[in-house]
């Protein structure tokens, strides 16, 4: 390794980002083609049991629940805390999980397009909502109220899309006619392997020039931007 040590991540994440898609290609080629999709949630599976710290437990899909009984939709990949207890189903193939040790949730796309896009919205949407922290978190830990509630982090990967323009209009027309669903149940990261990345603009979220000077272009919490160059680096650090 050189001691450029960002330098060497970023090729890094790089080759990562080219192994998936090699693997995505190769799950194409050896599954029938409904077992596809299911294959590539399993490539995107491993990806972050190699890269997540051992404190984290992946998941092929399954479902989210809170203390009131209510649950999401069936979601492809979560992940939990590994102190989190997680209950198998009768056909042990999906699991559900409680939503307070649920650190993420991701929806896998081979190709994402008007109809997948308004899926996997409407699965987040479905997530209950975060439980007042209150009597959960510790009185000396501050976590910020925005994101307690953004809890768990949402994920689309596609290997494959429709332009950015036209995903762009689709997600307007989506959130438009949806308003009502809070910010924190809209994805936190859109990524479509090899050619872009979007992302939600929370708080902590900074945009800054290619000279590392905050951008003057006017950003709102919650307006999604998109992020061409590097988009598959950046995906894959977040």
């Amino acid at each position: 390794m050189s001691t450029d040590v960002f330098s060497d991540l970023k090729s890094y994440y790089f080759q990562v980002a080219q192994y998936l898609v090699a693997e995505a290609k190769q799950a194409s080629l050896l599954a029938n083609p409904t077992g596809v999709g299911t294959e590539r949630e399993e490539v995107y599976r491993n990806f972050l049991e190699r890269h997540l710290p051992k404190t984290c437990d992946v998941f092929l899909g399954g479902y989210v629940f809170d203390m009131k009984g209510n649950a999401s939709k069936q979601i492809d990949v979560i992940v939990t805390s590994i102190n989190t207890p997680t209950f198998q189903l009768s056909n042990q193939t999906r699991s559900i999980a409680p939503l307070e040790g649920t650190i993420a949730v991701a929806e896998i796309k081979s190709k994402l397009d008007r109809a997948s896009l308004r899926s996997a919205l409407e699965n987040f949407a479905a997530i209950p909502r975060m439980p007042d922290s209150e009597g959960i978190v510790p009185p000396q830990i501050r976590v910020p109220l925005q994101r307690w509630t953004d809890i768990p982090y949402k994920i689309i990967l596609a290997y494959d899309a429709i332009e950015k323009e036209r995903l762009s209009e689709h997600i307007w027309e989506f959130y438009e006619v949806n308003g009502h669903i809070p910010l924190e149940r809209r994805p936190n990261i859109i990524h479509v392997l090899g050619r872009y990345m979007v992302v939600r603009i929370t708080p902590e979220i900074q945009i800054l020039e290619p000279d590392g000077t905050p951008t003057a272009e006017p950003i709102r919490v919650g307006q999604f931007r998109w992020i061409y160059p590097n988009s598959d680096i950046l995906a894959i650090a977040w």
